[in-house]
């Protein structure tokens, strides 16, 4: 009874989660004017990893056979989905630093760093 009630609380929250990050993604390539801002296209990195943790969560509690390959894809999920929203966060703290200790600050210099850093460092480490 109270893993059921749990369930639900797991499969709600990951939906709104979901839901709440698939909202901001749509407003985000509906508009023009943002899509050429550094600090919205990492909060996109965030909410694109938040929807990805969200799908892996709510395929936790579907029901499946043992080494069935959703169990692969779930756990994959869950673990690239943590890794990038950690790394993207952390990225975003040390440019909003740097930004503040220093005056004209080029963010252009680090956006293909946090690309890499938040995307391909957590799919390589995911991977293993």
């Amino acid at each position: 009874m109270i893993e059921q009630g749990l369930t639900y609380i797991i499969i709600s929250l990951s939906g709104i989660s979901l839901i709440s990050s698939l909202i901001f993604i749509i407003i985000f390539f509906s508009t023009k004017n943002y899509a050429s801002k550094f600090l919205l296209k990492l909060i996109l990195y965030i909410q694109l990893s938040d929807a990805i943790l969200a799908v892996g969560i709510i395929l936790l509690v579907a029901p499946v056979k043992e080494n069935f390959p959703v169990c692969i894809i779930q756990a994959f999920l869950i673990q690239f989905g943590a890794l990038n929203s950690t790394l993207t966060r952390l990225i975003v703290n040390i440019i909003v630093y740097l930004a503040l200790k220093k005056d004209g600050l080029s963010f252009k210099t680090f956006e293909n760093y946090a690309f890499f850093i938040g995307f391909v460092i957590s799919l390589i480490l995911s991977a293993m």
